[in-house]
């Protein structure tokens, strides 16, 4: 039975316990076999809230919906309540027959929960029963889980060959291929590019840009159009000769460049054509030349297991073999020191898909 908090003086027959419970596990269940042996009388469970477990430093594994649902059906128990407010006003307004906690509380209960069952003379008894953590578990299974995922990355990895820039020539951007992807050119990609080169306007405004792995340089072309101080590289010689005259769009690769040289470096749709190792050079080199701002878009991985995990997406763009979770392209830009910038990526992921990633160099 599931009950609220103004349910609890009608149901002070019981004996309360309480937990997080997630995941539920043996150790549990002899917690909640031995409160209701101790205690003679059925269970009422104090469940931590979603909101508690965070307040601890950790997502949930389960919500409390579905923790509560396991433990509605283990005998013993009466009824389960997802706690809104803490342990001691639940004491103070159930007045339980007993308070039962873990043999690994004792000497550690909080004052105010004392002092309530003090005033109201409510028991208290620590289960001796097997002692174990679901933090704990959960912290080992996640370390077991991350080695296995790394291994599967460095097989993928090793499997990975360089796309060479000659690959992206006239018949990449302009092919017949294109039949079942966007098309590239300037009036498509006007088209697609709706308001977003007015957006890097309004939020680097004065600012220099350099758009890394550029194709032909369109965008550069449109943030030209509007006053921006704007250029482009990219390391395919046919990609930049479609490039219109005057853009300047160069022929190179990024590692060629000296550091700073542009405030803000934008680097949209490139790595998941990359490596996984490319893709790390990559995102250290942006930080490189930038002096105030990264600006990435990529296609992440739609449905990882890990954070590890990676995959390719060849039916959308033959070249594609790349596409990482968004937790791993983050700690990537972490490590070089870059400052997330929510708010860059809420107003440039216009569209709302999801693959908008800025942030602040120091």
């Amino acid at each position: 039975m599931r009950v609220t908090f103004a349910d609890l003086p009608r149901l002070s027959d019981l004996a309360l316990i309480d937990g997080a419970f997630d995941p539920l596990h043996a150790g549990h269940i002899s917690y909640l076999q031995a409160a209701h042996q101790f205690s003679g009388v059925p269970l009422l469970v104090s469940l931590a809230s979603d909101a508690d477990i965070r307040a601890k430093g950790r997502e949930p594994l389960l919500p409390a919906e579905h923790r509560a649902t396991v433990l509605e059906a283990i005998s013993g128990v009466a009824a389960v309540h997802i706690k809104d407010r803490p342990t001691d006003a639940v004491l103070e307004h159930l007045r339980p027959k007993a308070y039962i906690k873990g043999a690994d509380w004792s000497g550690k209960l909080p004052a105010e929960q004392i002092d309530v069952c003090a005033r109201y003379g409510i028991p208290i008894h620590f289960t001796d029963t097997p002692m174990d953590s679901s933090s704990r578990l959960l912290a080992d299974w996640s370390v077991r889980d991350a080695d296995r995922q790394l291994d599967a990355l460095e097989a993928y990895m090793a499997a990975q060959a360089v796309t060479p820039s000659e690959r992206y020539d006239r018949e990449y951007f302009e092919g017949e291929w294109r039949t079942t992807a966007p098309a590239y050119t300037l009036e498509a990609r006007r088209k697609a590019e709706g308001r977003h080169p007015k957006i890097l306007k309004e939020l680097f405004a004065g600012m220099s840009v350099l758009d890394v792995g550029c194709g032909p340089g369109f965008l550069v072309q449109m943030l030209r159009e509007l006053g921006m101080d704007a250029g482009g590289i990219d390391p395919s010689k046919e990609a930049v000769a479609l490039a219109q005259h005057g853009n300047r769009v160069v022929c190179g690769n990024v590692e060629s460049l000296p550091p700073k040289i542009a405030q803000v470096a934008i680097c949209r749709e490139v790595l998941e054509h990359l490596t996984v190792t490319e893709v790390a050079v990559m995102v250290a080199e942006l930080f490189r030349v930038a002096r105030k701002a990264v600006y990435i878009t990529t296609r992440f991985h739609p449905s990882p297991r890990s954070v590890f995990d990676v995959t390719d997406e060849r039916d959308v763009d033959p070249t594609h073999q790349t596409l990482l979770t968004q937790p791993l392209l983050r700690a990537l830009c972490a490590l070089n020191g870059g400052r997330r910038r929510r708010d860059w990526e809420s107003a440039l992921d216009w569209q709302g898909k999801g693959r908008v990633l800025c942030y602040e160099v120091h």
